[in-house]
């Protein structure tokens, strides 16, 4: 959906031979409305001409009738009390009750829980939401060992990562499945053109049931329709996800526009975890907090970013220069435990590899004859490390970087007049992908793996380890991560198995090389450790895309970037924002306006009256009154840090009047204990330097601003 003085700026904006000069006299809707509307619909939304593709209008008519029927139902009555003492055993189970490090917070922790859990059960429609680590998968498990919902459970994500993972938390005993895999049987997905289809009826078997489905926000128009539609005759549905993350690749944002909606709309489905439950990505949330909508964090994480010596655990920072290749060699080498940037012999230990008396062997895991337990085959070290970038086509990009790790750890030469790679094993495509290489799955489809497994499965974004092929056969089979102790190799086509194809052979291929994919790639997955290689120079760098990118490792994260790392902090704008870009009107009409930075949807930005962009909508309120006041302010120093006893703060607000300087901090979620104490601390460090006027203003319980406080500060600093 545009609006067509946009759509009008798009045409002119072609590079094409001549200029166009197209304007809105050469689009006469009126004159071509019967031809138009048999795809487009035309709207006309606050004076504004807004044309939208019919089809989609078709999927979100579909959508808008199943949840607005659901939100206009009863609620659903359960017997919530049992709930407590869920939760109460699962926190003593993983010890947060007993840690010190929870001891201020558990209370927070356990109520925050006990409501998202009651808030999903009694809704016959709902959101879990939160950041990594903060427990969403553990939540659904607690809400599955009710004993009203456990008995018909069904669990959907976009990928098959996200999938095992809840199969996983939730203890393997519930029905998993992809979405395309969910919808296929019913011909509702066409694996051919990856298109989503609404069904004609929803699913009679899944009458009473309740359907969680994972990593909401890869949900694409057409496929939030086709699976609400699918499942309509369910108790319950919860849509689970994190919606600050990438909006999904296709057309539009509909869990963004869910989650939206019902905030303002329906709060009482909204179940939000804020909570961090483990320790190790605290620092992690802190550091992404700076790109999430309505959101400030800690501007301190960015010395403790810089100062970390650590090779494996939190944060670091490497700048890079002309020296991109030799930098990534290095950080192979630091988290692989590598001697050396030539140390292939360690490279290979950590993708999987078994070494027998000097010999180097890649085996899927559950072979008997070589004693390997299932869960240690070389697939279960496929996620161990991933490197990570925006972009596919350029020398920081997926496939550069594939191609330098593969020629100096992959090297191949003929033998017997085959191309073998440095372990004698054939190779395939244009990649050379051999025994030993990473890979990644790029489509979904059904397969038998061997031996047979309960999935015959394989979805997109898959990460496995080629190994050895099954004795008899020279097939190049596959481990993935995410079916341990079997091996695929290929696909179904139409019923029979055919093998798999490699990128640059008759099509792109079903399998390529993965041990550096795009940030899109790797949404609903998560990794030991993250390089991930940022170029200031990329047209692709936006506020979503760091905080997935960041959001991806379990344990630590090295940023590779061409700039200093405070300079990432201008991606954490609104300006910046893929969601603010996008236009839909699933829940609610749009208001798309331009600025001279681009089209952006004036609900999802905060810009003040005198232009510039802020971070909430308190802060708005602050910048409007400091302007009409006519104070002479600044925001966040125009960028740059002060430095208090070494400290580097960026304040919310600076203001100078009658040669006094006044530091202005607002504080938005003292009700989180992290954020509390972490606010204490650099009041601490404000006030240890006399010269320094401080002032402070904070969120109500509703997360409102008093504007009599502002007021009263306002007074204060043009009386003094």
């Amino acid at each position: 959906m545009l609006p067509i003085d946009y759509l009008i700026e798009l045409i002119n904006n072609r590079n094409l031979i001549f200029s166009l000069n197209f304007n809105k006299d050469d689009l006469n809707l009126e004159s071509y409305r019967v031809f138009i509307e048999e795809k487009i619909i035309i709207k006309e939304i606050e004076g504004i001409i807004y044309l939208k593709l019919r089809i989609l209008e078709e999927y979100d008519q579909v959508s808008r009738e199943i949840i607005e029927t659901r939100f206009n139902s009863e609620k659903i009555t359960i017997d919530t009390s049992l709930f407590t003492d869920i939760l109460t055993k699962s926190l003593a189970k993983s010890g947060i009750d007993t840690n010190p490090d929870f001891k201020e917070n558990y209370k927070d922790i356990f109520d925050e829980k006990l409501s998202a859990l009651i808030k999903m059960s009694v809704n016959k429609v709902s959101v879990l939401v939160g950041d990594a680590g903060t427990g969403k998968t553990t939540a659904l498990s607690n809400l599955c060992e009710h004993k009203d919902i456990q008995s018909s459970v069904l669990l959907l994500a976009p990928t098959g990562k996200a999938r095992v993972r809840m199969w996983d938390a939730t203890g393997k005993q519930f029905k998993t499945n992809t979405i395309a895999g969910f919808l296929i049987d019913d011909k509702c997905y066409d694996s051919n053109s990856r298109r989503y289809i609404i069904p004609e009826k929803s699913k009679p078997e899944l009458a009473g049931a309740n359907v969680i489905i994972d990593e909401s926000s890869m949900l694409t128009t057409e496929m939030f329709a086709a699976v609400l539609k699918s499942c309509s005759q369910a108790a319950r549905i919860i849509f689970v996800g994190d919606p600050n993350q990438l909006p999904p690749i296709g057309c539009g944002k509909p869990f963004s526009d869910l989650v939206d909606y019902l905030k303002v709309n329906y709060p009482d489905n909204v179940a939000s975890l804020s909570c961090v439950m483990r320790t190790e990505m605290s620092e992690t949330n802190v550091f992404a907090s700076w790109f999430k909508n309505n959101s400030k964090s800690d501007e301190r994480v960015f010395d403790k970013i810089e100062n970390n010596n650590d090779l494996l655990k939190g944060i670091r920072f490497r700048q890079y220069k002309d020296n991109l290749q030799e930098v990534i060699f290095d950080e192979i080498k630091n988290i692989t435990s590598m001697k050396d940037i030539d140390d292939i012999l360690r490279f290979d230990i950590s993708l999987g590899a078994r070494i027998v008396e000097s010999n180097v062997y890649f085996n899927n895991g559950g072979i008997k004859a070589f004693n390997i337990p299932i869960d240690q085959g070389a697939g279960s070290k496929a996620e161990n490390w991933q490197i990570l970038s925006p972009v596919k086509n350029s020398p920081d990009g997926t496939f550069g970087i594939n191609d330098l790790i593969h020629s100096k750890y992959r090297p191949t030469k003929y033998f017997k007049g085959k191309e073998v790679n440095n372990y004698y094993s054939n190779v395939e495509g244009l990649q050379k992908i051999g025994v030993g290489d990473k890979v990644i799955c790029t489509d979904n489809g059904h397969s038998d793996p061997y031996p047979l497994n309960n999935f015959n499965y394989i979805a997109n974004g898959e990460i496995g380890i080629r190994v050895s092929p099954v004795k008899g056969t020279d097939f190049p089979n596959v481990e993935f991560s995410t079916q341990l102790g079997v091996s695929y190799w290929g696909h179904k086509i139409k019923g029979y198995m055919k093998r798999w194809k490699y990128k640059g052979d008759e099509s792109d291929g079903n399998l390529e090389l993965a041990y550096a994919i795009t940030i899109h790639k790797a949404q609903g997955s998560q990794f030991k450790n993250v390089i991930l290689v940022l170029n200031k120079n990329s047209g692709m760098l936006s506020r979503e895309l760091i905080y997935t990118a960041i959001t991806r490792q379990r344990t630590g994260l090295v940023i590779l970037f061409n700039d200093e790392i405070r300079s990432l902090l201008k991606y954490s704008s609104d300006l910046h924002s893929i969601l603010a870009k996008r236009c839909t009107d699933l829940f609610c009409s749009p208001k798309y306006i331009k600025l001279s930075e681009g089209w952006y949807e004036e609900a999802k930005i905060h810009k003040t009256e005198r232009g510039e962009m802020v971070r909430s909508k308190s802060e708005v309120v602050i910048a409007n009154m400091l302007y009409n006041a006519k104070l002479d302010y600044s925001y966040e120093n125009d960028g740059h840090f002060i430095i208090i006893d070494g400290k580097k703060l960026l304040p919310d607000f600076v203001i100078l009047h009658k040669d006094k300087k006044y530091y202005w901090e607002h504080l938005g979620m003292l009700n989180n204990v992290k954020y509390r104490k972490d606010w204490a601390e650099k009041k601490a460090l404000y006030l240890s330097d006399e010269s320094i006027n401080l002032r402070t203003t904070e969120d109500k319980a509703n997360g409102a601003i008093n504007c009599d406080d502002v007021l009263k500060i306002i007074d204060e600093i043009k009386n003094g």
